[in-house]
């Protein structure tokens, strides 16, 4: 991508630096959004209304009490300003709304907007709280235990990842809006950012008609009772044999039941009760230690008040206090997370604690009134593919990276997905088929690392490029690559990349403009940075299985590895500040140190409030949440409607509504229920000012009557696992419905076509990669014109 010169020098720790930003947003998405354009250093202003409903009044779902936690954590790095007394002269260049507030901002302001379902679509007037959200996108429906209800979690998770998904959108627009350009808008709605986040749901579905319940992880994941606490195990690809050594289960090591990891998988629950009477002689923490020494993905379940007391992550200096005036001049320390990049944000002592109400409306008023220096609009490229031009070298795995990677692609970037058929991505597979239900007709073929509806799912519109990296040869062809990128996307554990030649200095040598995007388990310094973790064994960390269950102090996980796409929306942001930066700064942003994020630090965000609630206590409540409560509101809960295994999510605000609604209690509402199917009661219920929604599985997510008419799904045909249904990117620049990504790439697809056109290699060249076994060359699986295309879902 062209960088222009027409921009003063910024600091490279602020890529947004010199941006106004107007968020006049209530909810928990926008004002998220408008934190990260102060994390990432623009001048962000919250606009309040005296006595309107905000984030400021929050009332803690486990005990009921009144707290600012909610706000306190979404607005750290902003100001507050009353605009009812005057915002119309005002100069800014980004508008972030939910409609909340009635505020018309001025001509030219890029208008970011977030809503529930947008405008379009059976459900765009529906009412669509967490409950709601968690429900249709299925996530609920694999979230708990297969005898009891569903859980749709806790918190606000969808909507903290839909503020970041329109903090990204926002961003890479500022590519390509000109100074020049009039029309300025883009929008992201909660469900399609749910719905993403459903872990290949609807894919799934549509290869084989599988789906996943709550009777089983779609790995080998157990959570266990130790002697003195409860831990998380995922068991990686040849790590069995390892365990039952540290068990003394020998005898286990060669079972036929567990002999492959796809037997494994389908054995899974005898294998957890050969486990379980075994480590209830285990202490959680010397379980850990052995486990993790044995390269064993195990974490011992943490409550809030152990994320607090982590010495990892007071190791790496991750919080901090700052103090904060009350009434009557009395003054108290206040729990701050760190920006979500903290390389590219102001300097600690540069960033303000979430403000008082309306407590800079003069000083905003005074100093937005006069234009500011320069625009932010760079108008460098086509405004629905705003990163044209970008070049992203992805060596990724499983879904956090590629997620990110699929998303840079769908707005625009070439995203090269780097591979390689002996150590590849956890979620392609190799030439031994894994779980049956990821490939089509539940039939993995000669190739199954070609028809795996998990990979497909995740890196549509990429191109593949098979490489050895054991291979000297194979890293020079590493390093050429990434001398002709902008960005390198990796999410090997830390310490890889220098083992594979691949040292951030060595990096920088050869491209200093390109800007290094690492993601690990738990960051690259402090106690546990070596430690093996997956999505929901990380998750077990951050005190959210402790946030969610059944009230009887069994922590519970997400059915989804619901870590991973929350880490891939902050790659995703930070991917985009960081590109924005560089090309304000004439490259000088990209010469800093790699920028690294983790799964853990980045799942903490989401709960923020909870953590800073905790902070402020003198005791813990260690016990989970009464499932699906929230003391917000009324009642809210799960209630079994008609058929197997089929539910709906209720909300209820006040008592009045429920009345209103024909209901004179809540039980009379449960009995009504229990004689419906859910989709008739969900509709019922909105219809009468009740939040309500279907818990959503696999099958009915894969036709779902809104997705469906907002062509949030396509239809797309893949050479070698044929044509089925794949939900989009929410956050499309281009929202046009005939214009898709191309399907997942087969393996070491565009090789070829890759080094001759970035890395400039000559014929002879590559077939002399080929002849040493440096690339592959697999024949006879390259697109044809017809295999590309993506037809509408109607």
């Amino acid at each position: 991508m062209a960088v222009p010169s027409s921009f003063p020098h910024r600091s490279p720790r602020t890529p947004l630096a010199g941006i106004r930003v107007l968020d006049a947003s209530a909810g928990v998405a926008g004002q998220f959004c408008g934190r990260l354009f102060a994390d990432f250093g623009a001048d962000v202003v919250l606009a309040e209304h005296p006595g309107r409903r905000s984030t400021r009044h929050w009332v803690h779902p486990q005990t009921g009490s009144a707290s600012d936690s909610l706000f306190w954590h979404l607005n750290q790095g902003k100001r507050s300003a009353d605009l009812t007394v005057a915002h119309s002269d005002l100069h800014y260049d980004v508008f972030i709304t939910d409609g909340s507030q009635a505020v018309t901002p001025p001509t030219g302001v890029l208008v970011c907007s977030i809503s529930r379902f947008g405008e379009e679509g059976p459900y765009r007037d529906w009412r669509g709280p967490e409950i709601v959200m968690q429900s249709l996108s299925g996530t609920a429906y694999t979230t708990g235990r297969q005898d009891r209800e569903p859980l749709y979690g806790f918190g606000h998770r969808v909507a903290y990842s839909a503020g970041a998904a329109l903090y990204a959108a926002a961003v890479a627009q500022l590519f390509a809006i000109s100074p020049a350009t009039t029309r300025r808008n883009v929008a992201v709605n909660e469900f399609e950012v749910a719905v993403a986040m459903s872990q290949n749901a609807i894919t799934q579905y549509a290869y084989n008609h599988t789906q996943q319940d709550r009777s089983q992880y779609s790995g080998p994941l157990g959570m266990f009772e130790l002697a003195d606490g409860w831990a998380f195990l995922f068991i990686l690809p040849g790590r069995w044999r390892a365990l039952c050594s540290i068990l003394g289960l020998d005898e286990y090591t060669d079972d036929e039941r567990f002999a492959t990891y796809g037997a494994l998988v389908s054995n899974w629950k005898s294998a957890e009760q050969l486990l379980a009477p075994a480590l209830r002689a285990w202490s959680v923490g010397e379980f850990v230690g052995r486990a993790q020494q044995a390269r064993l993905a195990a974490s011992a379940a943490y409550t809030t008040r152990d994320v607090l007391r982590c010495a990892h992550l007071a190791h790496r200096g991750y919080w901090s206090n700052v103090e904060v005036s009350r009434d009557r001049g009395r003054h108290s320390r206040r729990l701050r997370f760190p920006p979500l990049a903290p390389t590219l944000a102001p300097p600690e002592d540069e960033r303000r604690p979430a403000p008082e109400a309306g407590a800079h409306t003069a000083e905003v008023i005074d100093q937005w009134r006069r234009p500011a220096d320069s625009s932010p609009f760079l108008g460098l490229t086509d405004s629905s593919r705003p990163l044209q031009g970008v070049t992203v070298i992805e060596l990724t795995t499983s879904w956090a990276g590629p997620m990110a990677g699929r998303m840079l692609a769908s707005l625009g970037a070439d995203v090269i997905k780097v591979e390689n058929l002996d150590h590849p991505d956890a979620w392609r597979g190799g030439q031994t088929p894994g779980d049956p239900r990821r490939y089509p007709d539940l039939d993995p073929g000669p190739d199954p690392y070609n028809r795996s509806s998990w990979f497909n799912a995740q890196n549509l519109g990429k191109r593949s490029v098979e490489l050895d990296l054991k291979d000297p040869e194979g890293v020079a062809v590493m390093l050429d690559l990434i001398e002709r990128a902008d960005l390198f996307l990796s999410n090997l554990a830390p310490g890889s990349l220098p083992r594979l030649g691949l040292d951030p200095d060595v990096i920088r040598a050869r491209n200093p403009c390109l800007i290094t995007l690492l993601l690990s388990g738990f960051g690259a310094g402090g106690p546990m940075a070596g430690h093996v973790g997956v999505g929901p064994t990380v998750e077990a960390t951050t005190g959210a299985t402790w946030l969610m269950g059944y009230g009887d102090g069994r922590p519970q996980g997400t059915g989804a590895a619901y870590l991973d796409p929350i880490s891939a929306w902050s790659l995703l942001g930070t991917a985009v500040s960081a590109l924005y930066g560089r090309s304000r700064d004439d490259g000088s942003l990209a010469s800093a140190t790699p920028i690294e994020l983790n799964l853990r630090e980045n799942a903490l965000q989401w709960m923020g409030e909870f953590l800073c609630e905790e902070a402020m206590r003198p005791t813990t409540h260690v016990t989970s949440l009464r499932p699906n409560a929230d003391r917000n509101c009324y009642a809210q809960a799960v209630l079994p409607a008609l058929g197997a295994d089929a539910w709906i999510a209720v909300r209820v605000e006040t008592s009045d509504q429920l009345v209103a609604a024909g209901f004179n209690d809540l039980d009379v509402l449960r009995d009504w229920v229990a004689g419906q199917p859910a989709n008739k009661v969900a509709q019922t219920l909105q219809g009468r000012g009740i939040a309500a929604a279907p818990v959503n599985t696999g099958a009915r997510l894969h036709d779902d009557p809104h997705l469906l008419a907002t062509h949030a799904v396509a239809s797309i045909t893949h050479p070698r696992a044929g044509t089925a249904r794949y939900s989009l990117s929410p956050i499309r620049a281009d929202r046009d419905n005939s214009r898709h990504p191309a399907p997942a790439p087969t393996l070491g697809q565009h090789t070829e076509e890759v080094l001759a056109e970035i890395a400039g290699y000559s014929p002879a060249r590559i077939a002399d990669l080929a002849a040493l076994g440096v690339i592959a060359r697999i024949s006879g699986l390259q697109h044809d014109a017809a295999d590309v295309t993506a037809e509408v879902v109607v």
